[in-house]
């Protein structure tokens, strides 16, 4: 359980996945958004998901989120959990947050008739997200609301760059030593990510 929550608190300060975006609520937790275009109507899929391993109950659950404002005029969400093959067998074989997440994507696939083949890397890099924060830092306004006075300061944008990027090579890095089958689209992604870490990891504390 401990390993779990550890791997709460790490995810909740990831940023830079295409298919995942979260947003910790505490140590037991997470909430996951996963994101997957439709090849049929070439529309993002955007759905919200709270992962949670609460001491008292000693096994993780996943719970479907819904925003319920709209049909009663306040601000409420209504869980409604669901069932993933990680968090049934979770007392045969306890597994890391990794792999809930790798059920709960292919979950959402299933549920909207996406083929698994459609997803090669649960864990794909978002290198649009990347190249935003330093070919126009004027959107770390948008990403980042209290942070906005980076835009001013080019070393302040590179520790950024540097700090983001290092955080996802040190995860991608520990899969991809697992032999995931998705590995050599996640070394691709590893060699952009540490490239990217590397030059701006250079530029922190330089001056023109």
């Amino acid at each position: 359980m401990e390993n779990f929550h550890k791997d709460i608190l790490r995810f909740g300060s990831l940023v830079g996945l295409r298919h995942f975006q979260f947003y910790l609520r505490g140590r037991e937790e997470l909430v996951v958004s996963v994101n997957i275009p439709s090849p049929t109507s070439k529309e993002e899929i955007c759905e919200p998901y709270l992962v949670t391993l609460y001491y008292k109950k000693g096994a993780p659950i996943v719970y479907s989120l819904r925003d319920a404002s709209l049909e009663t005029g306040k601000t409420s969400e209504e869980q409604t959990e669901i069932t993933l093959s990680t968090v049934t067998n979770w007392k045969k074989r306890q597994v890391r947050l990794r792999a809930v997440l790798e059920d709960l994507i292919s979950y959402v696939a299933r549920k909207n008739g996406i083929p698994s083949t459609t997803i090669e890397n649960p864990f794909s890099v978002d290198r649009n997200y990347f190249s935003a924060i330093t070919d126009k830092p004027e959107t770390i306004q948008t990403l980042f609301p209290l942070s906005s006075h980076i835009i001013a300061c080019p070393e302040q944008v590179s520790l950024l760059a540097s700090m983001t990027s290092g955080a996802l090579v040190s995860l991608l890095g520990e899969i991809f030593v697992a032999s995931p089958t998705y590995a050599p689209s996640l070394f691709e992604d590893l060699k952009y990510l540490t490239e990217y870490h590397f030059n701006h990891s250079l530029l922190i504390g330089m001056k023109e």
